[in-house]
């Protein structure tokens, strides 16, 4: 073989590489529902993997099932809890069983009872927003606290659709 051969068989592996990897965080928004398109091996390596699959299960097995995400519960470490109103103010962390909600305050963040801010939602979290244009709201409770190493805090959110 040629060394030119040789780098163009290079240069589509490089550039197949490239493409896939750019598909395995690909998402498509249609209305409420998000669809998470992965290339690659995932899965439980099972046919039921499959949609068409005959033994697939509409909403627990197969790729094509559409998911209203905006209505699927969440549990997420908050970021930038040390620096947080909350932290700042109290000098500690909120304790377990703290109810939370979730408000767009530049970013979306995690406030307590009385309206003070725990902690930042990470920004994979970031189509809660869509979801409370949609008129979803998301409450829910300090499920982890810890104040060492580093203070972090994890919370489990429900939605409520506002009539």
């Amino acid at each position: 073989m040629s060394i030119n051969i040789l780098l163009s068989i290079f240069n589509f592996i490089c550039i197949y590489k490239l493409f896939i990897v750019s598909l395995r965080t690909f998402y498509t928004h249609s209305n409420k529902y998000l669809k998470l398109i992965i290339m690659g091996s995932t899965g439980s390596g099972h046919l039921s993997d499959y949609s068409d699959y005959v033994g697939a299960i509409k909403g627990v097995t197969g790729g094509d099932d559409l998911v209203n995400v905006c209505e699927k519960a969440v549990t997420t470490s908050l970021e930038d809890v040390a620096t947080s109103e909350f932290y700042k103010k109290y000098n500690t962390i909120p304790s377990l069983n703290t109810r939370v909600s979730i408000i767009l305050d530049v970013r979306l963040v995690a406030k307590n009872s009385e309206g003070v801010t725990i902690g930042n939602l990470p920004t994979n979290l970031n189509y809660l927003l869509g979801c409370i244009e949609e008129g979803y709201q998301y409450e829910g409770v300090v499920v982890r606290a810890y104040e060492k190493p580093l203070p972090a805090v994890v919370i489990a959110l429900a939605h409520n659709k506002k009539p």
